[in-house]
């Protein structure tokens, strides 16, 4: 997962296994999560819950490894 995301946060990184997330369930969220053009698909009624917690731990950890990339 660290080589998808980057640099985690423990508790980000803890969430993401819990979801018991398979390979391509979170390619398809950490690609939702750096797409945003593409969050209306995934918020639509036909996302499960758990890929939709999958979407937003992404969405948190992409955010945080663009801050610290830019020196924040």
């Amino acid at each position: 997962m660290r080589a998808l995301l980057g640099a985690l946060d423990d508790l980000i990184l803890r969430e993401i296994i819990r979801t018991g997330t398979t390979g391509p369930e979170l390619r398809r969220a950490i690609r939702l999560a750096r797409r945003p053009d593409l969050q209306d698909d995934a918020t639509g009624k036909d996302q499960n819950p758990r890929m939709q917690r999958l979407v937003d731990l992404c969405l948190v950890a992409v955010r945080d490894g663009d801050r610290k990339a830019e020196g924040h």
